[in-house]
């Protein structure tokens, strides 16, 4: 493809982003497209994080790729645009919950459970109902004195975690529910 280098990356002598481009490689149907378009946002991402805002959707649909490489790059395009960009990210929160809840490997989950925190700042409630969303516990009230309030007998209702991944996932998904 006319403007790649080496690596496939979408870029020209100059190293300019093209979105076109990438947008249209993140698009195709095969799955050995996208590693070349994901890399090229990763190494913008690190100048310019602005810059790759119109990729979100696209890569918010690659979190579920088979490729673990792939997979892993897009968690962390994602945290570092979340970091300066939250609410451009917010819509893909309910996509992270679900990607983290499959048990991904640590080089995705870790960056999207900070992805969630970063969202987090700005938009509690989303990142709160997404979790509720996913958690069969009920819903926290707060008590007559001000203290959160769950039902004791429904506390521990999470799924029985599989590895020390996933208890890790779950203990840092819960503080982000219920703050430290």
């Amino acid at each position: 493809m006319e403007g790649e280098d080496e690596r496939g990356a979408m870029a020209n002598s100059d190293s300019d982003f093209h979105l076109g481009a990438v947008l249209t490689r993140l698009g195709q149907p095969e799955p050995a497209d996208h590693g070349p378009a994901v890399e090229t946002i990763r190494a913008t991402i690190e100048e310019d994080p602005g810059r790759c805002l119109p990729t979100v959707p696209k890569l918010r649909s690659l979190l579920g790729d088979t490729d673990p490489g792939v997979q892993a790059t897009v968690a962390t395009c994602l945290r570092t645009m979340a970091v300066d960009y939250p609410d451009d990210v917010a819509p893909s929160v309910p996509a992270i919950v679900d990607c983290l809840t499959q048990g991904p490997p640590q080089a995705t989950a870790d960056p999207l459970v900070d992805c969630l925190e970063s969202v987090a700042e700005e938009r509690p409630d989303l990142v709160a109902k997404a979790l509720a969303d996913r958690d069969p516990r009920p819903e926290a009230t707060d008590g007559a004195d001000g203290v959160l309030a769950v039902e004791p007998e429904e506390t521990d209702a999470l799924p029985e975690p599989t590895t020390a991944t996933t208890i890790e996932i779950e203990g840092r998904l819960l503080e982000v529910r219920y703050g430290d």
